[in-house]
């Protein structure tokens, strides 16, 4: 009772509740209160969900490790990780948590970072890595210092094939904004391929739950493949793709293709989630690189996108470490179309530093200092994807494209 003799029920409900914080794996957790979950949960995003846990532990041939929070009887909260090889050495990494605000107290958090530690000792991880998505609502414009990255004392920015952390931001334009202002935010150029796609009349077709159909679909993997042909990148194989469609299908991703002269050009593959977009794949052939046609399709669809109640377009990290290569190309090019920078929330805390320096750091040491064995080893492989892609070609005359539709 307080001091006027009322009875003070929710705080001692409240307090019973945090007394009793368990763990659950994902694979024994129900499904559907774990996607009620994510529904409901600001800072949670599509990954969460359990079809694209399941998905990515099979694309990425990694084992799940994912579990769940309650607190009480009541699902508090997530934790999305999944246990993989970074060279020799073995790391906890993914999205990490996502907690209702009521049950971000310093007993959860403590408990759920004790949890973290002993699951990758049990797992004999030297390291757990978060990647965290940008585009939850609880994520937007969130800084470093006020993350889970923060609280539990990781790293800013993860290793790639450097000994250096990658940091960066990503990219985003404000959709609150005018139609005008979006297009103001663009550089003399980008205003000026905009102008030139209008000119040509290059036409932007929105493709979602309501008009997909098998034409648009080949569209789109049609200069998706060509572009990771031109560049060199694995590109997605056709279960992964098959999934993709899918999402499509369930109206959790939009895919905008571009046209000119009624023959595809250029496309873009967002995941579109709780009012904002994010840049997932994208693809474009010779003639959107001649006229231009990538530019005035993100504009395109920033409209589109302004006009259906969306808040942000997020086009995906830039890093700066990086820009000299492929992918640090496509960022700088991305990150000219945003008028926003939001820090790059992925980080990693090292738990066995000895093995972690001899079984991750030392491996990219050597890379580091062997640039050219590098540049050889990615030269190699855009010749055998090549030589790859031309004999399915060869072999594989008609291709049925219906057998995307879904999941096998």
């Amino acid at each position: 009772m307080d001091h006027q003799g009322k009875k003070m029920d929710k705080p001692i409900a409240k307090m019973t509740q945090e007394s009793a914080i368990r763990f659950c794996d994902f694979s024994a957790e129900s499904k559907s209160d774990w996607s009620e979950f994510v529904a409901k949960c600001d800072e949670a995003w599509l990954e969460h969900l359990p079809e694209f846990i399941e998905a990515l532990s099979k694309a990425r041939g990694t084992v799940d490790k994912s579990f769940s929070i309650r607190v009480g009887d009541v699902l508090a909260g997530v934790c999305i990780l999944q246990f993989e090889k970074d060279l020799g050495g073995r790391i906890l990494s993914g999205p990490g948590p996502a907690l209702l605000p009521e049950y971000k107290t310093k007993r959860v958090l403590s408990t759920l970072e004790s949890e973290l530690l002993r699951r990758a000792a049990t797992s004999r991880c030297c390291a757990i890595r978060f990647v965290m998505h940008p585009c939850a609502p609880a994520m937007w414009r969130t800084r470093l210092v006020d993350s889970y990255l923060s609280e539990f004392g990781f790293a800013y920015g993860i290793r790639g094939t450097t000994p250096d952390y990658e940091g960066g931001y990503h990219s985003v334009s404000d959709l609150g904004r005018s139609v005008d202002e979006i297009f103001r935010s663009f550089n003399n150029g980008h205003r000026g391929k905009v102008r030139k796609c209008e000119k040509l009349n290059v036409m932007v077709k929105q493709v979602d739950r309501t008009n997909i159909n098998d034409d648009y679909w080949s569209d789109f993997l049609s200069v998706y493949q060509s572009t990771s042909a031109r560049r060199g990148f694995f590109a997605h194989g056709a279960e992964r793709l098959s999934f993709l469609r899918q999402q499509l299908e369930q109206g959790r991703y939009l895919l905008f293709n571009s046209y000119f002269d009624s023959k595809i050009c250029a496309s873009i593959l967002l995941e579109a989630f709780k009012n904002s977009a994010y840049y997932h794949t994208a693809g474009a052939n010779e003639s959107a690189l001649s006229t231009g046609a990538m530019v005035h399709l993100h504009f395109e669809a920033m409209k589109k996108l302004k006009q259906d109640g969306f808040k942000f377009y997020c086009l995906g990290p830039n890093i700066s470490s990086v820009r000299n290569s492929d992918s640090g190309s496509i960022g700088a090019f991305k990150g000219q179309l945003g008028n926003e920078r939001w820090d790059l929330l992925r980080g990693e805390r090292i738990l066995e530093r000895r093995k972690y320096y001899a079984m991750v750091m030392l491996p990219k040491v050597c890379i580091a200092m062997m640039p050219e064995f590098w540049s050889l080893a990615i030269s190699a492989r855009k010749r055998v994807l090549h030589i790859v892609r031309r004999f399915r070609s060869l072999s594989s005359p008609a291709v049925d494209l219906s057998a995307t539709s879904g999941v096998k």
